[in-house]
């Protein structure tokens, strides 16, 4: 089964844009799994971190993987 990994770029309670992207989960055909990624503990980017990131960006790098 296709698995795609999802985004959405706004952090935002009531979002439009996460919004949408939940009722594309709910209405995904059979046969393709949306997997959310979730970002709102990702913090800043920076190189300094690149090498041990946080735990937020480490599991939402294994469900992209995956």
């Amino acid at each position: 089964m296709p698995r795609v990994a999802a985004l959405c770029g706004s952090r935002r309670s009531g979002s439009f844009n996460q919004k949408l992207l939940n009722n594309l989960v709910d209405l995904a055909p059979d046969g393709l799994e949306i997997v959310q990624v979730d970002i709102r503990d990702f913090p800043f980017f920076s190189q300094d971190e690149e090498g041990d990131p946080p735990t937020a960006v480490r599991e939402a790098k294994a469900v992209i993987q995956s």
